[in-house]
């Protein structure tokens, strides 16, 4: 059995991955950079990994707290993950609002951190 500080550790440090590698994808495509430079590999390739252990650190800790996957902070975190996971995807799509996604990503971060904390139930 994982504890639930390994599983909260590992969370953290996923989501700072997650986080880490859309930064640098937001400062490449504002700098011009394509699909092709290979630094945009190891960034998609650190985005991934991180979104995975995200994923299933997170719903270990759902399971080492007790709680429900319905309940509406788990639901709204799941939904910033899939927006997070899809991101990379979108900053090449839209290039030109490439520094409105700081805003984005440093908002739907807020959120995610407040529905940790406080776990609303609305």
């Amino acid at each position: 059995m994982i504890s639930y500080e390994v599983y909260k550790f590992i969370h953290v440090l996923s989501v700072f991955l997650i986080i880490f590698s859309l930064g640098g994808l937001i400062i490449h495509v504002v700098n011009g950079g394509d699909k092709i430079h290979p630094a945009r590999k190891i960034l998609a390739s650190i985005h991934g990994t991180g979104a995975l252990f995200a994923l299933i650190a997170g719903f270990g800790l759902l399971a080492r707290l007790g709680r429900s996957v319905v309940e509406p902070w788990v639901l709204a975190k799941v939904t910033i993950w899939i927006i997070f996971s899809m991101y990379s995807l979108i900053l090449f799509k839209t290039k030109k609002q490439a520094k409105v996604h700081v805003i984005i990503v440093v908002a739907l971060s807020c959120v995610a951190i407040f529905m940790a904390q406080q776990k609303p139930m609305f």
